[in-house]
């Protein structure tokens, strides 16, 4: 881990929502958060956060910078 895009950290908030009709069933709702460069997006599945981390996860596919 030579450079600080090595690491990410993220902050995952999820909770369960009620319907505003009452009718439906609860759905759980959520938002992730990248702490390095705050950039953040309102996830409703796991898939919506597997797609947010992979964006920077593919970083790492690319070739370092030549010093």
């Amino acid at each position: 881990m030579g450079h600080p895009s090595d690491a990410h950290s993220f902050v995952l908030r999820i909770w369960l929502e009620d319907s505003p009709t009452g009718e439906d069933p609860a759905r759980w709702r959520g938002r992730i958060t990248n702490v390095l460069d705050d950039r953040s997006r309102v996830v409703q599945s796991f898939r919506h956060v597997e797609e947010f981390v992979k964006e920077y996860v593919q970083q790492w596919d690319e070739p370092p910078p030549v010093e």
